[in-house]
């Protein structure tokens, strides 16, 4: 009898702390100054890493009359077009 009610007191107690543990792990991870202001890619520099970023186009080509038109197809000419904005042609 006396054990459980010991048992129970202490479960009671390590479900408060347990609870208090967390609590504070959020409130540290929320106010943290650091967790969302520096980037691992702006503090290292790996060698053999380009600073500047490689654009390109990818060209499939098949049978002569077989594939789609520059008019007919819109997301073609669309992604083109944004794309030669983007870098400023």
């Amino acid at each position: 009898m006396i054990g459980t009610a010991i048992q129970n007191v202490f479960a009671a107690i390590l479900r408060r702390f347990s609870v208090a543990l967390m609590v504070v792990v959020v409130v540290v991870s929320w106010t943290s100054p650091g967790a969302s202001q520096s980037r691992i890619k702006d503090i290292i520099d790996i060698e053999g890493i380009r600073e500047n970023l490689l654009v390109g186009y990818g060209l499939v080509v098949g049978l002569n009359g077989t594939g789609d038109d520059i008019d007919s197809a819109v997301f073609t000419k669309e992604s083109l077009k944004g794309m030669l904005e983007r870098l400023g042609v």
